[in-house]
């Protein structure tokens, strides 16, 4: 299958899998990671929406709006008969910038819709070495 693809596959599908990974990435991890690094009031439940969150939003973008991810992708010419269902600007602005102010803002209203119920309810905090010491 992988040999049969790799024929059939435009060369620059290297690229666009490898930008499509680290952007998926960086809208599922980076929120959670940076609130469980500098905000304790972050929940588990804020961080499980923020990923499923950032990562849903993510791929709607790149499926359907980003011209080149949607062109490789080819899933919105097969259901719409359209490369993108949006026109200029919004085929070429990076999905990330949709995604990753969602993840975040998910994460935010959903850690404050949520009590903590316990210290493992709460995003583990990082404590630092005291430099006085």
């Amino acid at each position: 299958v992988t040999v049969v693809l790799c024929f059939r596959l435009p060369v620059s599908i290297v690229a666009i899998a490898t930008a499509t990974f680290f952007a998926v990435c960086a809208a599922v991890f980076l929120p959670t990671y940076t609130a469980a690094l500098f905000w304790p009031r972050a929940t588990k439940p804020g961080a499980i929406a923020s990923m499923v969150s950032g990562l849903l939003t993510s791929l709607f973008v790149m499926t359907f709006f980003h011209a080149k991810e949607a062109t490789a992708f080819g899933i919105s010419r097969a259901l719409f008969g359209k490369v993108t269902l949006a026109g200029f600007p919004w085929t070429v602005i990076d999905p990330i910038v949709f995604s990753l102010p969602v993840s975040a803002l998910v994460l935010v209203v959903v850690s404050l819709l949520t009590q903590p119920v316990g210290a493992a309810a709460t995003v583990p905090r990082v404590s630092y070495p005291d430099p006085r010491l």
